[in-house]
């Protein structure tokens, strides 16, 4: 049966615009229209479909051509070594994420070690003040007993 008779068929016999193999592989919706009505588009699953499709004339195809009497998994479904890829590409990135989320975790355990010694620097100064405070009256008033008592001391000459 014949990708058009099959989208026809599937799609209770609506006309079908397919402009080109390359559009369907780039999955560009834009290339899939329904006619009459240039701002609707298909299904996603009509779209998969169609690259189904596709992609098993393309392997019967190139079978024809090659008489080829040895197949590989990939040559006969093609989606399954992207789809390999795509795991291993998944995997990659989550690896990547929890090795930065384990940064992260890492970068806000310092920041609140930071934070914490920030604080007792803090109340540290501000002992240091309050004694800094205290010492200056102390002495001030020490000052001031010692000047009295050197002015009441009677001159002996």
């Amino acid at each position: 049966m014949p990708l058009e008779d099959k989208v026809n068929s599937s799609l209770d016999s609506e006309e079908v615009v397919i402009n080109s193999r390359s559009e369907i592989n780039q999955k560009k919706p834009s290339s899939f229209k329904r006619k009459g009505k240039p701002n609707q588009f298909f299904d996603r699953n009509v779209v998969l479909e169609l690259e189904r499709i596709n992609d098993d004339q393309r392997v019967t195809r190139d079978l024809k051509k090659s008489n080829a009497r040895f197949l590989l998994l990939e040559d006969l479904i093609p989606w399954r070594s992207q789809t390999v890829q795509e795991n291993a590409v998944a995997q990659a990135r989550r690896s990547r994420l929890a090795e930065t989320e384990a940064r992260l975790e890492r970068a806000r355990a310092r920041e609140a070690e930071l934070n914490r010694r920030l604080e007792e620097m803090k109340r540290f100064i501000s002992v240091m003040e309050i004694l800094e405070t205290y010492l200056k009256r102390r002495f001030r008033e020490r000052q001031a007993q010692l000047s009295s008592q050197i002015l009441s001391v009677p001159k002996s000459q």
